[in-house]
């Protein structure tokens, strides 16, 4: 079961990418906000296509992602 806990506790320090850990905190709902935050830090909210438009729905933005792609 320790090696278990240790497991997740090493998981979530991962994810939350946090430099300065200290290897004596074992907060780990607070690995969690962290990693949460920077999901929606990194989350594409909606890109610009050619014509300058804002496109917001995800197949619109894929679709954006793609066209971008094979231009370069």
């Amino acid at each position: 079961m320790q090696d278990a806990y240790k497991d997740e506790k090493e998981y979530w320090h991962q994810k939350s990418r946090n430099m300065w850990y200290t290897s004596g905190d074992l907060n780990t709902q607070f690995y969690h906000a962290l990693t949460k935050q920077r999901r929606v830090r990194n989350m594409i909210v909606g890109l610009h296509d050619d014509a300058g438009n804002w496109i917001t729905e995800d197949n619109g933005v894929e679709k954006v992602a793609v066209i971008f792609r094979e231009t370069f």
